[in-house]
């Protein structure tokens, strides 16, 4: 694919959408071939792509009375002109005053988040973008020729994306994954085959098939929704006899990044803009922790700009060793309504601060809690991995003391 043809698809991924359900491993194909050709292209190319997608983005959304009041006429390019958006602040107007009505009427598709942090939040999806997000799965799992009916879905509830269309299992139990055994047996034993799904509940359908004495060899395996430990990656490397990866993606924006081999998160900047800012909605400085935002430029139906999606994370600057020159970043933990902690000094952090240091070594901690017993004590439960070492403690006492001076920590 030549890059011209490619950067056309990359910008306006509604247009190539497949007419009819018989052509759509052919509209898929292309837009993993696009996204292939945006790789070689280099990082200067995406980064020019991300601003010409970014003014088509805030154009379209002046058009709506909900984003106008914030953005206003703006045409810069720069993000951190422009305000923070939070989930609340969406949740005060009804989905159809944050959405262009007339595309609403014809090409979109209502839904809305889980609410498992909170009241959920109702917006649209734009069912036109269902070969691009199947293509960024495809291209995350290095699976070179995909069809829907490979797709093989595990989740906890009903399907968190009406675009993955496939074969779908609701499974939050061992007995629920026995009762679909002999069909997830069939589907994921096929060598063209890609499990999709909750780390817990393809955790469930894990100890069937371990039960069961059964090896399933499907060709690829993609989790996302919750933390993978390293418990549930050595069974499913075990079982399914593949290597899984990790995504990070929401309802709102689908598929927005994937864990690399050294655990950094590198960015769909074709279809997304990360930015890790703090207090004030400035950029952090690399290392440094601070809140996720988010800006889809695919959302034109119900856009999402410099959103709050509640997590935090730390921006990396550095190459990553992987060889990937797309934007990365680690995710340190989930904001919440939890207090922030007193330090002795009368400063705050907040509970994310402290969980990110043991969410960045889970290769050797299969589980872990914090019991904050007093004003300035703690004590850290901890189940170790065999990876775990003296090493990795007087490490992990070491950032806890730095982060909350003054505080007794005790593991």
């Amino acid at each position: 694919m030549n890059r011209k043809l490619a950067s056309l698809i990359l910008e306006e991924p509604h247009i190539f959408r497949p007419p009819h359900h018989s052509l759509e491993s052919h509209f898929i194909r292309l837009h993993m071939q696009a996204l292939q050709e945006s790789e070689k292209a280099g990082a200067a190319w995406r980064e020019a792509l991300q601003r010409r997608r970014l003014v088509h983005l805030l154009s379209s959304a002046q058009r709506i009375p909900f984003w106008r009041n914030r953005i206003g006429q703006e045409k810069s390019t720069r993000l951190e002109s422009l305000p923070v958006v939070t989930k609340a602040d969406m949740q005060a107007v009804a989905p159809e005053e944050r959405a262009t009505i007339s595309t609403v009427r014809k090409h979109a598709i209502p839904t809305s988040t889980s609410g498992s942090t909170g009241e959920p939040l109702s917006f649209f999806i734009d069912r036109r973008l269902g070969a691009r997000h199947v293509a960024h799965v495809a291209r995350i799992t290095g699976m070179h020729d995909f069809q829907r009916k490979s797709l093989v879905l595990i989740w906890p509830t009903h399907n968190p994306n009406p675009l993955f269309r496939g074969h779908f299992f609701t499974i939050r139990s061992a007995k629920e994954a026995r009762m679909h055994y002999e069909h997830l047996c069939a589907l994921i034993s096929r060598p063209d085959t890609l499990v999709l799904g909750l780390p817990s509940s393809i955790h469930c359908v894990a100890n069937v098939f371990t039960a069961e004495k059964i090896v399933a060899r499907p060709q690829a395996l993609l989790t996302s929704g919750e933390p993978l430990t390293s418990e549930s990656r050595a069974l499913f490397e075990e079982v399914f006899a593949v290597k899984p990866v990790q995504y990070y993606g929401s309802r709102e924006l689908s598929v927005m990044a994937h864990e690399c081999s050294h655990g950094r998160y590198h960015e769909n900047s074709e279809d997304v803009i990360i930015e890790v800012v703090d207090a004030a909605g400035k950029e952090c400085p690399a290392g440094a922790g601070g809140r996720i935002l988010v800006t889809g430029l695919n959302s034109m139906i119900s856009p999402f700009i410099r959103y709050e999606i509640g997590d935090h994370g730390v921006r990396h600057s550095d190459p990553c060793p992987c060889g990937s020159t797309y934007p990365s970043f680690s995710i340190v933990g989930r904001a919440s309504a939890a207090a922030p902690i007193a330090l002795r000094d009368g400063r705050t952090i907040l509970p994310y601060q402290l969980t990110g240091v043991f969410n960045r070594r889970s290769a050797a901690l299969r589980q872990y809690q914090i019991v904050h017993t007093a004003l300035h004590i703690f004590r850290v439960r901890i189940i170790p991995t065999e990876h775990y070492t003296k090493r990795r403690e007087a490490e992990m006492l070491a950032e806890l003391n730095e982060l909350a001076p003054g505080c007794a920590f005790s593991l």
